[in-house]
């Protein structure tokens, strides 16, 4: 039962660094055709909000070629390709917490407006998410009720109990 509740913690904190990178955009601040300017809005999506998040960015052609990289928040770049190419756009933005998430679209020229085109506007996904299980028990090798009353044996809670071991709250179900 332990192993459920916890696996519900952290599927909780793995389903809301997964919202948050669908949130994740490659932006087109503006782009001629020998000049290409990305952001991104991960300051203002990725949690927690932090000005210190890490950016790795990869420009590549479509043979894999890479033909730019930074880590910047935002770049400017020569696409190096000619404007029938499509360029693959990748960001790895890295939260203080050492979460990752990953975008990558593709970019190419629209001539009916002379400027590259995002294709897709995919929504980023996480790379990595740190999960741990602990054995509450482990801690410190006792449960307490709410009121601090010592409990022999986790399997005597009722379902519905929030009980404490090693000074964390958890509910039984």
């Amino acid at each position: 039962m332990k192993k459920i509740l916890l696996s519900f913690l952290i599927i909780g904190s793995s389903l809301t660094s997964r919202a948050q990178c669908e949130f994740l955009a490659i932006l087109d601040a503006a782009s001629w055709d020998t000049l290409i300017k990305l952001s991104t809005n991960a300051n203002s999506v990725i949690q927690p909000f932090s000005l210190n998040n890490k950016f790795d960015w990869e420009i590549r052609d479509l043979d894999g070629n890479l033909i730019f990289q930074d880590t910047t928040k935002d770049i400017i770049f020569h696409p190096g390709v000619p404007t029938s190419d499509t360029i693959s756009a990748c960001l790895w933005v890295t939260n203080i917490n050492g979460e990752i998430c990953t975008l990558c679209d593709s970019l190419y020229w629209k001539d009916a407006i002379y400027n590259w085109e995002i294709i897709n506007h995919n929504p980023g996904v996480v790379v990595s998410v740190e999960e741990y299980f602990i054995d509450p028990l482990q801690v410190d090798g006792r449960l307490y009720d709410l009121l601090g009353r010592d409990i022999e044996e986790l399997n005597t809670v009722p379902s519905g109990t929030i009980y404490i071991p090693g000074r964390k709250k958890f509910v039984k179900f």
